[in-house]
């Protein structure tokens, strides 16, 4: 993990002396944390590219929310959802 800046980051939440047992794995409920909180922000920075990249991803994500909210009360089927043009749209 030497020079990833892995350490560097996690060090402005949790301080120098905590990270030294986070690497060592002396700490591993704040390691584990760390390692979650660091990938959640990785994955908004990723998402939020996507959405600057391409305008047209925001309204898929929009309509696949819409979708997966309406198979959980049962508005839609499965089948009806495989059936629709929505998963073979492409968005260049």
């Amino acid at each position: 993990m030497e020079g990833t800046g892995l350490s560097s980051i996690m060090k402005v939440v949790y301080g120098g002396n905590a990270i030294e047992h986070i690497m060592t794995g002396k700490s591993v409920q704040r390691g584990f944390r760390g390692h979650l909180l660091v990938d959640r922000c990785l994955y908004y920075l990723v998402v939020l590219d996507l959405l600057q990249d391409n305008p047209q991803f925001e309204s898929l994500i929009d309509q696949v929310e819409d979708t997966y909210s309406s198979l959980e009360v049962k508005e839609m089927t499965l089948e009806s959802v495989v059936a629709s043009d929505m998963l073979i749209k492409e968005y260049d």
